[in-house]
């Protein structure tokens, strides 16, 4: 059923005149994660099936969406489409204060019957179409895009710490430089990373502030308390953070530094072709997916997996580039620096090279509500990467059909 969903896919990007050089890379990554996972429980099978499936019917819904009236309306009204954009983040963040659950420290899933709903996930994908259609404004000054760019990550960011989610906030944070950086002038990146440095120290001393006062006991017993243990608590899981990037032999082998030492010896003991499977990798389904891959099939499978996502990044770039409609452009450029960053994070963070974090490899980790966000992404990226408009945009071509019949 999946071989089958991707050669829909590929036949649909064809008849849209896409290229489909993405798509093949993206099809070819698919169905390797499709193959990880049944390793890892065969009885997964099924469930992975109906997971995408529902991924490309909601991803069909959503570019039936764009096309009906979505792509008009943000040439028409952009100011209102980022509005509403941001508006979805809100009732999203509200929905999880109110009724979220909390599961390994973060707050980002939402109860739905048996099952749950990581609603974090939704913001990655608005926040792929709020800068996407941010940057594609030409005709506005570069310091309203700026102001307006920099309000949406505050509030975003400011919400995601209190939920105590830093992976979603360093990606949403990655992908407002890098497309700050493409689309903004140059003097523009500059002045984001001057911003970055000194709201990153502002924030890191008021959490210690914070921490502080949580110690001493002040205002304890009131709402402001619990508020300042919060802080304390995010402060300690950022500082846990950097030390098993930069010190993990000295911290303790069976406590915070487990995962990370057990993801380590995972990868020595795959060497070149793999192993058979005996060493323990812990969350192997979901964060250290790729230690898995290199553990069970070796260093050899591992590369290649670098080069297949090496392979969609690039021809990624080579789509978006080769797009005429500048809204179109930025937002397959923001679509597909999003799928590419939170791979690189999380191979890093997962091999000990980076900040690790609790966010799904696109493809290859089991991810049930960030796997229909990567649908609607490329259910978008099908449509926007075409290299001709469709016959029903251009009279001319309409009319060779209809006289050619």
């Amino acid at each position: 059923p999946l071989i089958g969903l991707c050669c829909l896919s590929l036949l649909l990007g064809a008849a849209l005149g896409s290229d489909l050089e993405f798509h093949m890379a993206a099809a070819i990554l698919l169905l390797l994660g499709a193959a990880l996972q049944c390793l890892l429980d065969p009885d997964y099978g099924p469930m992975l099936v109906r997971i995408w499936w529902a991924a490309g019917i909601c991803g069909g819904i959503c570019l039936a969406g764009w096309l009906l009236g979505g792509r008009r309306l943000c040439r028409q009204q952009p100011g209102l489409v980022l509005i509403l954009l941001a508006g979805i983040n809100l009732l999203v963040f509200a929905a999880l204060f109110l009724f979220g659950a909390e599961i390994g420290g973060t707050k980002a899933w939402l109860s739905v019957g048996s099952g749950s709903i990581q609603l974090t996930e939704l913001i990655k994908l608005t926040a792929v179409f709020y800068y996407g259609l941010l940057c594609a404004q030409e005709g506005w000054s570069w310091s309203r895009r700026f102001l307006l760019a920099w309000s949406y990550l505050l509030f975003n960011a400011g919400s995601l710490l209190l939920l105590n989610e830093l992976g979603t906030l360093m990606l949403l944070l990655a992908l407002h430089m890098v497309l700050c950086s493409l689309f903004f002038p140059l003097r523009c990146t500059g002045l984001n990373i001057g911003v970055t440095a000194g709201l990153g120290a502002l924030g890191m001393l008021l959490l210690d502030v914070c921490s502080s006062l949580a110690e001493r006991g002040m205002a304890a017993g009131t709402k402001l308390f619990s508020l300042l243990e919060k802080a304390s608590a995010i402060e300690e899981k950022l500082l846990l953070r950097f030390s098993l990037l930069r010190d993990l032999e000295t911290l303790d082998p069976y406590g915070s530094a487990y995962q990370g030492i057990q993801a380590r010896n995972a990868v020595l003991l795959g060497g070149a072709f793999g192993s058979d499977g005996t060493a323990y990798v812990p969350v192997a389904e979901s964060d250290f997916v790729f230690v898995y891959l290199v553990n069970r099939l070796g260093l050899v499978f591992g590369l290649l997996t670098l080069v297949l996502f090496t392979w969609l990044f690039a021809a990624g770039i080579r789509q978006y580039l080769a797009v005429e409609d500048r809204l179109e452009q930025a937002v397959a450029a923001a679509a597909v620096c999003s799928i590419f960053l939170q791979f690189l994070v999380m191979l890093f963070g997962s091999t000990g090279f980076f900040l690790l974090t609790g966010v799904p490899i696109p493809f290859l980790s089991r991810a049930g509500t960030y796997s229909v966000v990567l649908g609607v992404l490329l259910a978008f990226l099908l449509y926007g990467g075409r290299r001709r408009e469709l016959f029903w945009h251009d009279g001319a071509h309409w009319g060779k059909m209809k006289g050619g019949c």
